[in-house]
């Protein structure tokens, strides 16, 4: 049996490890600000997780990527996307998707919404195009994406916007105005039609699509079924962020779903969204019914999309740690004896 010192050395390491899991991350995309914020899931308490260029780079998405830890931030002013350490921030690489044809803000466009596929790859949107631009989870094939297109037979103007993957592979693309495209592997088809379906989508473990809206017209995040139904899940109101009704959409432009099942909505506000003089967002944790828990943030950045970081998991080095200290009690004991 172990002696009361080792026990209280397991006992002691034991809670050290439990310690190294730290809470979700919220990360959201400031439109204007250039910035990422991070918020903890539980407290609230909000940091800068990274700093890019003020408004010239016009942050549009994000994306977390399970399968090797990076976070991606798509720039639609700028043409870039930004590789992040999920955990630290660290930039891991700018890649330069270019721009594309003229954004409905009235300048270049360039990428958009952001998803991350069951594979690893990256899907990013080009607000300038019927296009979304499929790239592996490093960039490698920067000059020469897959490419998903969007037929326009009938000459709309489709533009892309927001881009989810499920978990068979299934590509869901909002556009601006156009309603919402899916993409099987083979052929891309209309999905929904709803025009107020124009931002970030989140897709749940049974299919089911939700989207929200980024052009001041609509307070609404939508729920589209497998069918390609869809009602309003949610509605954002002025008040949930410490703003003032004044007849605009509040524009729930991002939304995520975490892993106790809430849905982390980011609001770019009702004032509006492309003017940063006036920017009022705020970031808000609805339930699984679609009811306001909580405000996790108000009075904030325009908040452009948002994305969770899950908890972290103990690192194999403090495992390590646990049995070197097991050891070397142990051996320490026999010396004794």
């Amino acid at each position: 049996m172990p002696t009361q010192t080792m026990r209280f050395l397991i006992g002691l390491l034991f809670v050290a490890l439990l310690n190294t899991s730290s809470q979700a991350a919220i990360l959201t995309t400031g439109y204007f600000s250039g910035t990422v914020e991070k918020f903890d899931e539980v407290t609230g308490a909000q940091t800068t997780f990274a700093t890019f260029q003020p408004f010239t780079d016009g942050l549009s998405g994000i994306a977390y990527n399970p399968l090797n830890n990076r976070v991606y931030v798509s720039a639609s002013n700028s043409g870039r996307i930004y590789m992040l350490n999920a955990q630290t921030g660290q930039d891991l690489g700018t890649f330069e998707v270019g721009v594309n044809g003229t954004s409905p803000l009235g300048g270049p466009a360039g990428p958009g919404g952001v998803a991350v596929g069951p594979t690893g790859n990256v899907y990013v949107t080009d607000l300038g195009a019927n296009q979304v631009r499929v790239y592996d989870s490093n960039f490698t094939n920067l000059s020469n994406p897959g490419i998903i297109t969007i037929p326009d037979p009938d000459e709309l103007n489709i533009v892309t916007s927001g881009v989810g993957v499920d978990a068979g592979g299934n590509v869901y693309i909002s556009t601006l105005e156009n309603g919402i495209f899916r993409y099987d592997g083979v052929s891309v088809n209309s999905f929904n039609s709803n025009t107020l379906a124009s931002a970030q989508i989140a897709i749940d473990a049974s299919d089911n699509v939700y989207v929200g809206h980024g052009l001041a017209q609509a307070s609404s995040v939508l729920e589209i079924d497998s069918l390609g139904n869809d009602s309003p899940f949610l509605t954002v109101a002025a008040a949930d962020i410490g703003g003032a009704e004044n007849g605009l959409g509040m524009s729930p432009s991002g939304v995520a779903i975490d892993e106790n099942g809430d849905f982390i909505v980011a609001v770019l506000g009702n004032v509006n969204p492309f003017r940063d003089a006036e920017e009022i967002g705020g970031l808000l944790r609805y339930d699984s019914s679609g009811n306001l828990k909580d405000a996790i943030a108000t009075n904030t950045a325009a908040f452009s999309s948002v994305t969770i970081v899950p908890s972290a998991v103990p690192e194999p080095s403090s495992f390590a740690l646990l049995l070197t200290a097991v050891g070397v009690t142990s051996l320490f004991r026999r010396r004794r004896r």
